[in-house]
């Protein structure tokens, strides 16, 4: 992907995250995400609910947020939730270990590489269509983990989809699963408690720069960088770099129009 096709990809993720943040429908919400998987190239969705006690997720009136509008069919939902397969998957199993996003260690590795039951796996959501698959965790308090996911029926799909890419697309699956956690519980949505200054040089670490470059960037010290990660971090609690992202992804903290730069 050249330099000016990632600007236009980033742009175009970037308008349907801002979208996504403001969105109060879950059909809405959906809609977005669809848009972003054809934009890279992965148009199959897939959402897991917190792998702590993952069940299928009602949205009123009965209705099945995996069957009636990301369109599991009812063999794949009984596959998935009455045998539990979700607690042998070894990508819902690498989830909860990573906060970053990765290629499906089951649709996207070799056979030969695969235990029987990961074969067995494999095979069953290769007949679903779900050939390569990007899964992007998203951190929940006390210990839980949603995964949002965009497949493909071409193998290795989502080896195309660059590093950069990858990152806004945390901040679409982030939305995501905040919307819903909001309506699970009726909340409002958040206050911002970064300032725009941390809110700058974070954005500009999640699109791969060193703190000395961001430092160049916004005319600042490195040491000045450093000290505004750090009460970025005391302020939205986060315990390393990477849960600091994450963090922030996750309260919609990040500026779009500065990570599309």
């Amino acid at each position: 992907m050249g330099e000016e096709e990632l600007y236009r990809t980033l742009a175009s993720v970037s308008r349907h995250n801002a979208a996504l943040r403001t969105s109060r429908s879950i059909n809405a919400a959906y809609d977005h995400l669809a848009c972003v998987g054809e934009i890279v190239g992965l148009p199959k969705l897939g959402f897991v609910d917190n792998v702590l006690n993952d069940r299928p997720l009602l949205i009123g009136r009965g209705r099945s947020l995996q069957h009636d509008v990301i369109g599991w069919c009812p063999k794949m939902l009984s596959w998935w939730y009455e045998q539990r397969i979700f607690l042998n998957h070894p990508d819902v199993r690498h989830a909860k270990s990573t906060m970053m996003p990765f290629m499906s260690r089951v649709q996207d590795a070799r056979p030969c590489e695969l235990s029987r039951q990961e074969n067995e796996i494999r095979s069953l959501l290769s007949d679903a269509g779900l050939a390569s698959e990007l899964l992007i965790p998203v951190h929940l308090p006390r210990g839980g983990v949603s995964i949002v996911a965009w497949s493909s029926e071409e193998a290795r799909a989502g080896d195309a989809v660059p590093d950069e890419v990858r990152l806004s697309m945390m901040a679409t699956a982030y939305a995501f699963v905040d919307l819903i956690e909001k309506q699970r519980v009726g909340q409002e949505p958040r206050t911002t408690l970064l300032t725009a200054r941390q809110r700058e040089c974070l954005s500009l670490i999640t699109q791969g720069s060193s703190v000395k470059e961001v430092a160049i960037a916004l005319k600042l010290s490195p040491h000045t960088v450093q000290d505004y990660l750090k009460a970025a971090a005391r302020r939205l609690g986060a315990r390393s770099r990477s849960h600091l992202l994450s963090m922030a992804l996750s309260r919609g903290e990040l500026d779009e129009t500065i990570t599309c730069h």
